[in-house]
């Protein structure tokens, strides 16, 4: 295995091996599976051939926060060419397609979550603390999220203000 410009070289005996592996990285990260095959040569007149498998990842990762026909979104995997995604608002499940999550507005990740103490609270809006500034701030208030003043959510702080997971 080596580092090369734009990603890793890994060099197997096996093509199947090679593969099962491309497959198994597909399937967790996403992306495109491309393979080709060029003749090198003969051995005991057989052609040798030499395969090539690239797994090209997807922009989104699993955990982004995305802006998807107007409601906020967390991606939450991703099934051959499509992204698997949940509103963080209704707690609907969505899938996009290859160029549709290609086009969305990525805000934030899970990883880049804080914890924030709930200040006050209304049907649609929590007041909370900002935990770097310590100022209040408004946040959508998730539908069906039930947090009482005084407890901790976890945010994701965006250019648009902050994101209550």
């Amino acid at each position: 295995m080596k580092e090369v410009k734009g990603g890793l070289d890994i060099i197997l005996g096996s093509t199947q091996l090679g593969r099962r592996m491309a497959r198994a990285v597909q399937e967790r990260f996403g992306g495109k599976l491309l393979e080709t095959c060029k003749l090198v040569g003969k051995k005991e007149n057989r052609d040798v051939y030499r395969s090539t498998l690239l797994v090209r990842f997807p922009r989104l990762r699993r955990g982004d926060i995305v802006s998807h026909r107007g409601s906020l979104c967390m991606v939450t995997g991703f099934d051959g060419k499509n992204t698997l995604s949940t509103s963080l608002n209704e707690g609907h499940r969505s899938c996009m397609s290859e160029e549709v999550s290609g086009e969305v507005r990525v805000l934030g990740n899970r990883a880049d979550a804080m914890k924030a103490v709930v200040i006050s609270k209304d049907d649609d809006v929590l007041e909370i603390m900002d935990p770097e500034t310590f100022r209040s701030a408004l946040a959508s208030r998730p539908r069906g999220l039930e947090v009482e003043p005084g407890e901790e959510v976890q945010v994701v702080r965006t250019a648009d203000g902050f994101i209550v997971l």
